[in-house]
């Protein structure tokens, strides 16, 4: 019956409410992350200009003739082909530094998430989360009501790993 289980709601929200908000911080970690990136490490100024250059330099290409201006369309060929070298450079730089603080980012989110369900476990681990007669849970009864000690219990363990 209904009144042979008892609920301990301030545990009970406790927990559901750090799994959801576990959960949650999961899926939009990666989103975070770069978000904070795009903020902590912008692009430099100088790939910018880079771009810049790169663009307006093709952009003088398109208006030489190729067989009439040959040393000059040569001569600027190669000056593009030595700035996107650079810009590919730099960029990869770029994105090497990125993806060592998107990593670090992700790593301490995790180590976040995880310290407060461990903090959880061990402040409230126990307290029953639900107090029901043993016979509901039979044959887990025991490993359910594990660190309670009280029989037929389900512990804050059971429901952080949920």
């Amino acid at each position: 019956a209904a009144s042979d289980v008892t609920v301990h709601w301030d545990v009970l929200l406790l927990v559901l409410f750090s799994a959801i908000a576990a959960k949650l911080l999961h899926r939009v970690s990666g989103k975070g992350s770069q978000w904070v990136l795009k903020l902590t490490l912008p692009e430099p100024s100088s790939l910018t200009q880079l771009r810049t250059d790169v663009a307006k330099l093709k952009e003088q290409l398109r208006g030489i003739s190729m067989t009439e201006q040959f040393a000059d369309y040569a001569r600027l060929k190669r000056r593009i082909n030595r700035q996107e070298t650079e810009l590919g450079s730099q960029e990869s730089v770029h994105r090497s530094n990125q993806w060592k603080r998107r990593i670090i980012a992700d790593g301490v989110c995790f180590f976040l998430i995880e310290a407060s369900r461990i903090g959880i476990i061990l402040f409230n681990r126990q307290t029953p989360v639900i107090l029901m007669p043993p016979e509901y849970l039979w044959p887990l009864a025991r490993i359910l009501s594990f660190p309670t000690g009280t029989l037929g219990a389900l512990g804050v363990p059971v429901w952080a790993l949920l």
